[in-house]
């Protein structure tokens, strides 16, 4: 929908409502929203399918508490519906909800009340790490730092639910990194064994997949990589 259609569904549309509508004879105001006129709906896909899969973990474990590191917040609402919930931001929501708990951390530094936990995720946050962009010091080994606290706040054989974009390595300031799978792996690999990647690429002809190819993501300057990891120790 271009401005000329725009103005001419406007048009119609007040003259019949007039008619039909009395209640809102007076009450007629613009607000263009303009191509969204689509063939079909369209979605992130990473952030819809990282979801899916992530609380699908959760709601085959039943874990009585999860705790989770910044993650969407359309994850931690139907988390709480499946189990308790204890979310740490830097930032952290005004949010209400049953189930649920926030408290402020910085993940880049050790935080001593935050007790291990047998199921825990981080999703979409550590890329950003470092960078500035939330207010957050500048650090070019934030995201590596975070990746260590991780690792101490999982229990002994607890799942780590982890998610970043994946594809050609690539810092992207101050917006985000790009990782290489392998390069996750290996940075958890002193205290961690990869159980499952799911991969998501960057366009909707290609669809997710379970795959142990880490390589997958190589082609790409911009997919989504999720990780669940089990501590070993």
């Amino acid at each position: 929908m271009d401005n000329l259609k725009f103005e001419s569904d406007l048009t119609t549309f007040v003259q019949n409502s007039c008619i039909l509508r009395p209640e809102f004879s007076h009450h007629y105001f613009r607000w263009p929203i303009l191509n969204e006129d689509t063939a079909s709906t369209p979605f992130d896909e990473q952030y819809l399918y990282h979801i899916n899969w992530a609380l699908k973990k959760i709601s085959t474990r039943m874990n009585p508490l999860h705790i989770d590191f910044s993650s969407s917040l359309n994850f931690i609402s139907p988390a709480t519906l499946l189990t308790n919930v204890i979310y740490y931001d830097y930032r952290p929501p005004n949010l209400t909800l049953s189930n649920l708990s926030c408290f402020k951390t910085d993940l880049s530094e050790y935080d001593t009340s935050i007790q291990p936990q047998h199921s825990v995720s981080c999703m979409h946050v550590v890329e950003h790490i470092g960078l500035g962009r939330y207010g957050d010091r500048i650090d070019p080994n934030g995201d590596l730092k975070a990746i260590d606290n991780l690792a101490r706040y999982v229990a002994a054989k607890g799942t780590l639910l982890f998610v970043v974009p994946v594809g050609r390595p690539a810092v992207y300031f101050n917006a985000h990194r790009v990782y290489s799978p392998k390069d996750i792996v290996r940075y958890f690999s002193n205290f961690f064994l990869l159980k499952e990647f799911y991969f998501i690429p960057s366009n909707l002809c290609d669809k997710p997949v379970v795959t142990s190819d880490l390589d997958l993501a190589d082609k790409f300057q911009y997919a989504c990589g999720c990780f669940e990891f089990e501590r070993k120790i």
